[in-house]
């Protein structure tokens, strides 16, 4: 008798595997997060909002100089009314207010709390906010 060929045998030549397969030692886990997960997450929780708040911020400033131009516009042509009926420059805006020609609603500041000026010249009136820094005659100054 010949022996099988050893290709065509059926048993293997590793040892059987126990079945069912024994437990392996696992790392034992602990639920939550480590305190540098924590430090990431706030990490790029911060620098979200520090970007959300800068274009927030950048946002209010242009709409508040787009305010202060559009106020300057309607106070520019109310001054001119103004002088066709007085013969003269308005002192301020709420001079405006005090003779009929606008209720603004009780606010005669710009957008940052500064007075609006009135600059006459032959039948042109323009009215100017000092701007963001408050100063007249500076390169922030808001002109219609």
């Amino acid at each position: 008798m010949s022996e099988p060929h050893p290709q065509t045998s059926l048993e293997s030549p590793l040892p059987p595997l126990p079945w069912p397969p024994p437990r392996r030692r696992r790392r034992r886990t602990v639920e939550g997060m480590t305190l540098i997960e924590i430090l990431i997450v706030v990490t790029i929780m911060a620098l979200i909002a520090g970007a959300v708040g800068v274009s927030v911020m950048s946002a209010m400033r242009d709409a508040r100089g787009k305010q202060a131009r559009t106020d300057a516009q309607t106070l520019s042509s109310i001054a001119t009314r103004f002088v066709l009926d007085h013969g003269r420059c308005p002192t301020s805006a709420e001079e405006l207010v005090e003779a009929g020609l606008t209720n603004r609603h009780g606010r005669t500041e710009d957008p940052w709390g500064g007075d609006y000026r009135f600059e006459c010249e032959d039948d042109d009136v323009v009215a100017i906010s000092p701007g963001p820094d408050g100063v007249f005659e500076t390169e922030d100054d808001v002109r219609p």
